[in-house]
């Protein structure tokens, strides 16, 4: 038993050691805001608003120690500063108007922007003074906007048909940069397509119609077509594509 528990001590015994230490700090605000009014007669139309807004700065230290008969030795300690901020934007509205024999008109339009932000540092912090060795930047921007109208067609009291259109433009423009530093020179890391912009147009026509054919028993037959265009610019990449299909 002795010498097994010898064993045990010489595979266990440990050749170095980690610390982590986790600090997160995050705020969030966020608001909205609603606005409707009625027309009469059927007639009415709505605003909705929403903002959202969230700030965060993180340290990360990590730190790495070897064994010695004389105890833990420190090897290296790093310190990761991260600070950002994502930020939301959202408006959109909704209009009905009814026209005569249950003919009704549904408007509808959306704008949103997300925009999310971040810097990291990392620093040598083994000595007295800490040392930035790296870090990288990330921005990156998002934006949607459709513009959408239905006409809802009543045939009989169990038959209805919808027709409508919709348009929409999406984007997004990134950008991400990683470097180094050395003797107190900045080197930027090159990376594959590290910013670029991306767009969409979109416009989609779209029909159906409902039949309740019974109590229980309901069709809704419907057939779409959209028509979109892509375009992807960047540092390395740079292409145009179209699409056209149907969408049953």
């Amino acid at each position: 038993p002795s010498k097994l528990q010898d064993d045990i001590a010489s595979l266990t015994a440990a050749i170095g050691r980690t610390t982590e230490l986790r600090d997160r700090e995050q705020r969030n605000y966020n608001g909205r805001a609603l606005l409707a009014y009625d027309f009469g007669a059927g007639r009415n139309f709505q605003v909705n608003a929403f903002a959202d807004h969230l700030s965060r700065e993180d340290f990360d230290t990590f730190r790495t120690f070897s064994s010695s008969p004389a105890g833990a030795v420190p090897t290296s300690a790093v310190l990761d500063h991260t600070a950002g901020r994502d930020t939301v934007y959202e408006i959109s509205s909704d209009y009905v108007h009814p026209f005569g024999s249950g003919l009704k008109f549904l408007g509808l339009f959306v704008v949103k922007d997300k925009t999310t932000i971040r810097r990291s540092d990392i620093n040598n912090v083994l000595g007295p003074i800490p040392v930035q060795t790296g870090g990288d930047s990330r921005e990156e921007r998002g934006s949607e906007k459709i513009l959408r109208g239905t006409l809802q067609i009543p045939i009989r009291s169990f038959e209805q048909a919808e027709v409508g259109v919709e348009v929409a433009r999406n984007s997004l423009d990134k950008n991400l940069d990683f470097y180094a530093l050395t003797n107190g020179r900045l080197i930027d890391i090159q990376l594959f397509n590290s910013d670029q912009v991306a767009s969409e147009d979109r416009i989609e026509m779209f029909s159906s119609y409902s039949w309740k054919a019974t109590d229980f028993l309901q069709f809704e037959p419907g057939l779409a077509a959209e028509f979109s265009w892509l375009d992807q610019v960047g540092s390395d990449v740079n292409e145009k594509r179209q699409f056209q299909f149907a969408k049953p």
